[in-house]
């Protein structure tokens, strides 16, 4: 990866390992899925996939949208809050009726141990 690094600097650096894990990780996940859990890539990305991507594309059309108003440390706040908020709104939408119940069942009992 030096010709990264002589090319883009520390964008480069980063960039190496990102190169290196598309195109190891698939190739694991892949095989663990299918040997072990005997799970094919459609319904892993189904499972897995599908929530924290729709979510994410979420946080990311939200730092589109305010790339010109994080200039500020203020700015920096107001995009954090909103991404945040629209990531964990897509992501609870899109959770299932049994993964909300133990959800709610989850933070409600660290609210009640919080309380005391």
């Amino acid at each position: 990866w030096p010709w990264l690094i002589g090319r883009w600097g520390i964008l480069g650096a980063a960039a190496g390992p990102l190169i290196g894990e598309c195109l190891g990780a698939p190739l694991f996940i892949g095989y663990a899925h299918r040997r072990f859990l005997k799970l094919g890539w459609a319904e892993y990305w189904r499972e897995s996939c599908y929530r924290p991507v729709a979510a994410g594309l979420g946080l990311a059309a939200v730092g589109w949208a305010m790339r010109s108003t994080v200039d500020t440390w203020l700015g920096m706040g107001v995009f954090a809050s909103v991404g945040l908020s629209v990531f964990f709104a897509v992501g609870y939408r899109l959770l299932d009726a049994e993964t909300r119940t133990l959800l709610h069942e989850l933070v409600g009992a660290k609210l009640r141990k919080f309380r005391g």
